[in-house]
């Protein structure tokens, strides 16, 4: 259905046309051009809850629309692409148009693409260190490490306990696996990352988290490396729980640091509910970002980024789809390959949330939503 939602529209006329179509959209793939019908383009919300299409993605012409960026909408919008027309976007800001939340898009994340030279080699493109796996945890960092790869990162080394290292070099053949010292539970000791600066290695982006577990011996490692490591930082998943614990071990930090948090991490870290959270997810992203001077990823629908430089940006693409368990391993290590790879911070953050997004835009196509898991997002990307 092309067109864009009326107010003075006939409501009986749209809302036959819509029941029609909500009888096919059980068995097609629904596709709304600048916005879904029925769907007030400044506020996101239906004119009238029984005649809005409900849209699996919106092709938006020219520019996000207000809409875009109401956390409601995207039970109409789906996931949203935008159509370059050639506006000068510069000229609406001037206007007063945009507001104080950047939407990501193609034309922007296309730019911030890592580029080869004709002879560039594996040690030229990045080598990104993943820290993370436990007894029973060695898919999470397995996932990261292949998404990092992906990414275009030439090298990739994984840190994972000792008992853990056959089972990650066997789920990820093109990294070098470093089985790190155990604490009895089996998970990484400091005395990891001392083994590890004593060797001869030298990275360009770090992660850590992904199955590491959260324990005495593992908060004592993250400790250890926010106050020694210098190179753009990736903290995710049990490390997000072990800081937590102890927020203040992120003022110690010598290098960029990047949060993924999930509403439920992002909960934990703030100290309050996960309905708070969502209930102004702008305002939360503010809060820790400035209190704890790191640029942060909150994932959802809508994913924000807030940079360190103040400015936040709206991912707009992605689908419930991608509500399935490793999704955001996947996320973290893409996002730590890119790091890798030179791209600034922010650049890297933006990039990656947007491809990720995209990935499971292609991989619902091909597999559906419900049957979504997380190599679907590495087979896409």
């Amino acid at each position: 259905l092309l067109g864009t939602g009326s107010q003075g529209a006939p409501r009986g006329a749209i809302r036959a046309a819509v029941g029609s179509l909500r009888a096919l959209a059980t068995q097609t793939h629904v596709v709304a051009v600048d916005l879904p019908t029925g769907l007030d383009g400044d506020t996101g919300t239906p004119f009238d809850p029984e005649g809005v299409v409900v849209a699996d993605q919106t092709l938006t012409l020219g520019a996000p629309k207000l809409a875009s960026r109401s956390p409601q909408a995207a039970a109409w919008t789906g996931s949203v692409e935008v159509v370059d027309l050639g506006f000068d976007l510069e000229g609406f800001a001037e206007a007063g148009i945009e507001n104080d939340t950047q939407a990501i898009d193609a034309a922007t994340v296309e730019a911030f693409l890592p580029s080869r030279t004709h002879d560039a080699h594996k040690g030229s493109v990045g080598h990104v260190l993943l820290i993370g796996g436990s007894p029973g945890m060695t898919g999470a960092i397995g996932m990261a490490a292949l998404a990092a790869l992906r990414s275009g990162a030439g090298l990739v080394s994984v840190l994972t306990p000792e008992g853990c290292a056959q089972a990650v070099d066997a789920l990820v053949p093109e990294a070098m696996v470093i089985p790190g010292s155990a604490a009895a539970d089996g998970t990484l000791t400091a005395g990891a990352w001392r083994q590890l600066q004593n060797s001869s290695g030298t990275y360009d982006a770090l992660l850590v988290g992904p199955g590491l577990r959260v324990t005495d011996s593992t908060r004592e490692l993250l400790r250890l490396i926010l106050s020694e490591n210098r190179v753009p930082m990736v903290i995710d998943a049990d490390g997000l729980n072990a800081v937590a614990r102890e927020p203040d071990c992120l003022l110690h930090a010598k290098g960029e640091v990047v949060l993924t948090p999930h509403p439920g991490e992002m909960s934990r870290l703030c100290g309050t509910s996960i309905p708070e959270i969502q209930n102004d997810r702008r305002k939360a992203v503010e809060l820790l970002s400035v209190a704890a001077a790191v640029t942060l990823v909150l994932k959802g629908s809508g994913t924000l980024v807030r940079t360190a430089q103040g400015k936040v940006w709206m991912n707009l693409n992605g689908n419930s789809g991608m509500a399935t368990a490793g999704s955001g391993d996947v996320l973290a290590g893409f996002l730590a390959g890119l790091l890798a790879q030179g791209r600034p911070v922010d650049a890297s953050a933006i990039s990656a949330v947007y491809w990720h997004g995209r990935a499971g835009d292609f991989a619902a196509l091909q597999k559906g939503k419900a049957g979504m898991i997380a190599r679907d997002l590495l087979r896409a990307l």
